[in-house]
């Protein structure tokens, strides 16, 4: 199962991003992510993007890759 993780900011294709530091620390300590694993990132405007993760330290950092229109929330409100 590839993690997914909200991104506070507007997200923009080729961009590399840094994860919040829990989102970070829950993706290196928790579930162990290495360089080069994929994950989903999402910023609440609709859809997600594929990316590739890049440790550096205690931060993680996101290359953007392809987006996806799919969207995970219900349709209720």
């Amino acid at each position: 199962m590839i993690p997914r993780f909200f991104c506070p900011f507007p997200l923009h294709p080729g961009a590399t991003v840094e994860l919040a530091a829990e989102a970070a620390h829950h993706a290196l300590r928790v579930l162990r992510v290495g360089a080069g694993d994929p994950a989903i990132l999402f910023d609440g405007r609709g859809g997600q993007w594929l990316a590739t993760l890049i440790p550096a330290g205690k931060s993680l950092r996101a290359t953007l890759k392809e987006f996806a229109e799919a969207d995970c929330e219900p349709p209720w409100p």
